[in-house]
């Protein structure tokens, strides 16, 4: 093969496979075995805003580095019965040859990660094993920016951890 057909492989082969990776999680049903997943419960405190809230599911998973760029990506996805289900990342990485070098906790993209707040009942998340689940509690409406008058800026965070922070000039 000649150095077009390798260079149309490099580039097209991680696309290929990209593409399958999201049809096979797309294939999979969404019931959980229990020898492949952890079950996790987590019982929401009441709130009187919790209309306004939401909650963000985070996923990290230990992998072994090497040099190469590595993207890691699975879905939260809802059960008839009201679970949750994080099932085995997939992955695409870049393919330069280098050797191993490091454990790392890598983060790992969640698609339909964001739910409603509701501490009515219990929300149960059956992860795959090696992940390692947490949620972020957010407010729902965010102002980024906004301007009343020519000059003057609000900036509020969308993450509820208590911190606001305003400021406008004098």
């Amino acid at each position: 093969m000649d150095i077009t057909g390798n260079a149309f492989l490099a580039l097209f082969v991680p696309f290929f496979s990209l593409i399958d990776a999201f049809k096979k999680q797309a294939d999979d049903s969404c019931t959980p075995n229990p020898d492949e997943y952890d079950t996790q419960v987590y019982q929401l405190e009441q709130r009187p805003d919790e209309d306004n809230l939401r909650v963000e599911f985070k996923v990290k998973k230990s992998v072994r580095r090497d040099c190469n760029a590595l993207m890691l990506w699975t879905t939260l996805q809802k059960t008839e019965d009201g679970h949750y289900v994080i099932k085995e990342p997939s992955g695409l990485s870049s393919a330069a040859a280098c050797e191993y070098r490091y454990t790392e906790l890598f983060d790992v993209r969640v698609k339909d990660a964001v739910i409603d707040y509701d501490s009515h009942a219990p929300i149960v998340i059956h992860a795959a094993k090696g992940l390692m689940v947490s949620y972020e509690v957010q407010t729902k409406s965010v102002t980024i920016a906004s301007s009343s008058t020519p000059g003057e800026r609000t900036f509020v965070p969308e993450v509820d951890n208590g911190f606001k922070f305003a400021s406008s000039p004098e």
